[in-house]
């Protein structure tokens, strides 16, 4: 790569890590010091326009990306990474502080058209949500499956999931209190522990942070992205998993015979002669039958069933975001008739016994 071109691609890698932070840095640090409790829209794709023209930061790695692309479609932004090496996303800029103790909730509607990855531990796109205090969840999003990222011994490895088809156009809701979370599409999808992923560096240890896109190289994806809002502070949707059931059954059966038998007989011979002797026999025989039977049954079943639940919370704010950018280059001439330069950029930070497929965002801020 020719000198000047190879200096041009730092210094966009400088400019776009700098762009980036004071993106951050502004959006975080301007947020009020007493808890929020209007709901803040991030991106609504009703406004017709891109998510970075309203609440998120758009970014890819590398610039210009290999195919990675955002566009306007319709009612929503068709984001592309389905090249591997293409990383892309919406960082928020406005969003509120999350405070877990008061509880917070993030809508946002999504659909994932396509989805690819190499690894059972990658997802295509991901979502990022943590708390004043640096805890919270990221997702993986496949077409089948919604799956948590781990943390601790078993950094960013596929922890929690459950089958869910994301191909159709979904409003999820997230909520975070105390320490856990809950995902929810009508019902509940998912639910777990908060994790702590700080230890792996920018942007993990950004505090209320929001992140949607791809963000590994090990995976890509095609989605697309309408709306995402947060509401510090405001009860999470009521779900009711279980129900309780009473059932009463009654059967009455009534039966009553009643049987009366009446016969009659009637027998007359008469027999006379001329020697003026008279004979008569008379013989009488009565008996009288009655039956009459009667059969009543009645059966009676009742079902009730009750299921109420009720979750309230409350949020409070506060915002902190550090990101640091390096670049460094190595060039070396031979003594040949043709000239040969060598550049070697700055690899991404892994953490100890971290396989490659494990390096995540760092590639945003640093030279290729």
């Amino acid at each position: 790569m020719p000198k000047h071109q190879f200096a041009r691609l730092i210094l966009n890698r400088l400019v776009c890590s700098a762009i980036l932070t004071l993106a951050l840095g502004a959006g975080l640090a301007t947020l009020p010091g007493h808890p929020a409790t209007a709901i803040t829209v991030l991106y609504d794709a009703a406004q017709g326009t891109l998510p970075n023209a309203q609440g998120f930061f758009y970014i890819t790695n590398p610039i210009p990306p290999h195919s990675a692309s955002q566009q306007f479609d319709t009612d929503a932004t068709l984001l592309t990474t389905l090249h591997n090496n293409d990383q892309a996303g919406y960082f928020a800029t406005a969003n509120p502080a999350i405070v877990r103790a008061n509880g917070a909730t993030v809508r946002f509607r999504l659909q994932v058209l396509q989805e690819q990855h190499s690894s059972q531990h990658r997802a295509g796109i991901s979502l990022i949500v943590l708390s004043n205090d640096k805890q919270g969840i990221e997702l993986g999003f496949w077409e089948d499956q919604i799956w948590a990222q781990d943390d601790g011994e078993n950094l960013f490895r596929k922890a929690e999931s459950a089958s869910f088809d994301t191909s159709a156009m979904k409003e999820y809701t997230l909520t975070l209190l105390d320490n856990t979370y809950t995902l929810s599409s009508g019902s509940q999808i998912l639910s777990g522990r908060l994790r702590d992923y700080s230890s792996f560096g920018w942007p993990y240890n950004t505090a209320n942070l929001i992140f949607l896109g791809d963000n590994t190289t090990s995976a890509g994806a095609k989605i697309r992205f309408a709306y995402l809002s947060v509401e510090p502070g405001i009860s999470p949707p009521t779900i009711t998993p279980t129900a309780t059931a009473t059932a009463t059954r009654t059967a009455t059966a009534t039966a009553t015979a009643t049987a009366t038998a009446t016969a009659t007989r009637t027998a007359t011979a008469t027999a006379t002669a001329t020697a003026t002797a008279t004979r008569t026999a008379t013989a009488t025989a009565t008996a009288t039958a009655t039956a009459t039977a009667t059969a009543t049954a009645t059966r009676t079943a009742t079902a009730t069933a009750t299921a109420t639940a009720t979750h309230t919370a409350t949020a409070t704010a506060t915002a902190t975001t550090t990101t640091t950018a390096t670049a460094t280059r190595t060039s070396t001439p031979t003594n040949t008739p043709t000239a040969t330069r060598t550049a070697t950029p700055t690899v991404p930070i892994t953490t100890p016994g971290q396989a490659p497929e494990q390096q995540r965002f760092l590639p945003f801020i640093t030279a290729p």
